[in-house]
């Protein structure tokens, strides 16, 4: 069996891999394709960079396979402390997976579109993109939805480590935070709602940047911790 130290050290570096590969694959490719009511500009947006979108499609099924590990890990570290939550919040992160394997079955489901399938022949070139269009929407609000349950894994994960007696529990308020930022940002994103109030806005600013220091600081002492106490 593992001890507490190598089970961290490998979680904290996969950890690291999705600070550096999720932006990319999950903020920057879609803003390169995907114009909000402009059908025929994010169409040809996706066709002038179906190599970037085909490499997006790899980077989410990569992410979420890296997620497997990382929820299966946490599991393993944190049942020592509160098994009951751990089993809450390994739920709610399996359930985020799972949205993200929804949604790059959504992202597939464009490739046959774009490569002129004869399933499409009856469509017209102004249905196919709105089709597209379409697709490319579902995807974006179904990133909201797997943000509400990532947001319930922050909370009891955060919560779960202000429990410990081997993680600092300043990370643990943090993550809790972050999991406050998570709800909201995924709420104002699924209902399309106009922020214009700049208080607003800076709240939600201020809420996610704690939760990404708090994250990749959890990431930090994950690899460089040094205590290796078992917990049963």
């Amino acid at each position: 069996m593992k001890t507490l130290k190598q089970q961290t050290r490998l979680t904290g570096i996969l950890y690291f891999v999705l600070v550096f590969i999720a932006p990319f694959i999950l903020l920057y490719i879609p803003s390169q394709i995907l114009v909000d009511g402009e059908v025929t500009q994010t169409v040809t947006n996706l066709i002038d960079n179906e190599v970037l979108f085909k490499i997006g499609i790899l980077g989410e099924t990569l992410i979420f396979i890296i997620e497997i590990f990382i929820v299966s890990l946490l599991y393993i570290i944190l049942k020592r402390v509160d098994k009951n939550l751990t089993v809450i919040a390994t739920l709610a992160r399996f359930g985020m997976v799972l949205i993200m394997a929804v949604n790059v079955i959504i992202y597939l489901s464009i490739l046959p579109i774009i490569n002129g399938s004869d399933l499409f022949a009856s469509f017209t070139a102004d249905q196919l993109d709105s089709l597209i269009y379409l697709l490319l929407n579902i995807h974006k609000y179904v990133v909201y939805v797997w943000g509400v349950f990532f947001a319930v894994h922050l909370g009891v994960l955060g919560y779960i480590i202000t429990k410990s007696e081997f993680i600092p529990h300043l990370i643990g308020r943090g993550i809790m935070i972050g999991g406050f930022g998570y709800m909201l940002d995924s709420i104002i994103g699924f209902l399309n709602l106009d922020i214009t109030n700049i208080f607003i806005t800076i709240i939600v600013g201020i809420v996610l940047g704690i939760s990404i220091v708090a994250e990749i600081s959890f990431g930090v002492w994950l690899i460089i911790n040094k205590k290796t106490k078992e917990y049963n």
